[in-house]
């Protein structure tokens, strides 16, 4: 919404805009990504180089309907298994769904 625009203004008039609040950016994971081990919670993350599968323990905020919201452990960008997390083992070699391995 835009306070107090000038009498001038039209629809269409270019503008220059200011975010005024901080946005936080937040990785959300769906329930079947997280595998609990002695009451914590972790996810398999993939080596895309190697096409490999790694444990990594995460920490998680409230849950978020059928998602988690990752509040430490990965970063932006990072490939995390989302199905079958029960029945990897470390290091095992996976396969993309989509074919991409970049």
């Amino acid at each position: 919404m835009l306070d107090n625009p000038p009498a001038a203004f039209r629809l269409g008039t270019t503008i220059t805009a200011t975010l005024d609040t901080t946005v936080a950016e937040e990785i959300r994971l769906p329930e079947s990504a997280v595998l609990l081990r002695d009451g914590k919670p972790f996810v398999w993350v993939v080596d895309e180089a190697k096409a490999t599968v790694s444990t990594r323990e995460i920490s998680t905020g409230a849950p978020a309907g059928t998602s988690v919201i990752v509040t430490s452990g990965l970063e932006p960008g990072m490939r995390v298994v989302t199905a079958g997390v029960h029945s990897l083992r470390e290091g095992q070699t996976v396969i993309f769904a989509d074919g991409d391995r970049s």
